[in-house]
C-alpha cells in the first residue's frame, strides 16, 4: 500500500478504464469518426487520470490538470538516497548512478534477462536502483516510484549488501564516487 491506495485496486480500475477506452475507440472507428487521444473524465482524487497504451507506456497524468507528471530532479533523488542509506550515502548514490545513468525513475533495463512464468514476463530491471522484477517482488509500477524503489533497495542492501547490483560487483560504480 502506498499513499493510502492499494495497487491492486488501482490496477483493476486502470484495466476497467482501458477496456472502456478500447470500446470507445472501436465505436469511433466503426462510425468513421477520427480517433483522438482522450482523458479520463472519471478520475477521482485517489487515483491518477490516464489512459494507458498497451504498445507504449504513456506518461502518468495528474488528475487535476491532465498534464504529465515530471520525474523528480536527480538532485532530489540523490537527497532521498542519502537520507535512506545513512551509513553509506556516497556509495549508494554511486551504485544508483552506475545502475541507472540519469537516475530515471521509470527506466526499464536488462531486457535480455527476461523470462515468462505463468504468462507474466519477469527478469527486467526497474527504477532508480534497477531492481529486477522477479516472482515475489513488488510489481514494476511500484518499483518505478522513486521513494518505494529507494526503500526497497535499502531493504535488499540490509539483507545482501551490494552483491545484488551488477554495477557494484563489476566496479562500475567507482566512476561515480
Amino acid at each position: 500500500m502506498y499513499a493510502g491506495i492499494k495497487f491492486t485496486e488501482v490496477k483493476a480500475e486502470a484495466e476497467q478504464v482501458w477496456t472502456e477506452h478500447l470500446k470507445r475507440q472501436d465505436n469511433k472507428k466503426d462510425n468513421g469518426a477520427p480517433v483522438e487521444e482522450e482523458k479520463n473524465k472519471d478520475a477521482d482524487s485517489k487515483t491518477e487520470a490516464f489512459v494507458p497504451s498497451r504498445e507504449e507506456k504513456q506518461p502518468e497524468k495528474v488528475a487535476d490538470t491532465g498534464e504529465a507528471t515530471p520525474p523528480p530532479a536527480p538532485g532530489k533523488i540523490e537527497k532521498k538516497i542519502r537520507k535512506t542509506f545513512k551509513d553509506c550515502p556516497d556509495l549508494a548514490v554511486a551504485v544508483a548512478k552506475a545502475e541507472n545513468r540519469g537516475m530515471i525513475p521509470n527506466k526499464i533495463g536488462d531486457g535480455h534477462l527476461t523470462f515468462q512464468q505463468d504468462g507474466i514476463t519477469y527478469g527486467f530491471s526497474v527504477g532508480i536502483f534497477q531492481i529486477r522484477y522477479l516472482p515475489g517482488r513488488p510489481n514494476p509500477e511500484e518499483l518505478k516510484n522513486p521513494d518505494f524503489n529507494i526503500k526497497y533497495a535499502y531493504e535488499m542492501f540490509k539483507g545482501s549488501g551490494w552483491s545484488p547490483w551488477t554495477q557494484f560487483r563489476n566496479g562500475e560504480y567507482k566512476k561515480f564516487l
